[in-house]
């Protein structure tokens, strides 16, 4: 099973994946989006804690995920 996280790579990659996802959002907005949600502990920069078992996997080239044999 893959799980999602709110961990990424960098601010930069979030900032990225941000404006991937919302066509709305220029590069600018993303930034600020990404510096609001950083502060508001929304996401979160750098590798997540696993358990034993789970392995890391990054997905959309920005994001962690953590995958397991469940």
């Amino acid at each position: 099973m893959r799980i999602g996280t709110s961990y990424f790579i960098s601010a930069a990659h979030a900032a990225r994946y941000y404006f991937d996802a919302l066509p709305w959002m220029g590069p600018h907005d993303a930034r600020c989006e990404v510096e609001r949600k950083l502060r508001a502990g929304e996401i979160h920069i750098g590798k997540p804690e696993l358990k034993p078992g789970e392995r890391l996997c990054l997905i959309d080239n920005a994001r962690y995920a953590i995958e397991d044999d469940i």
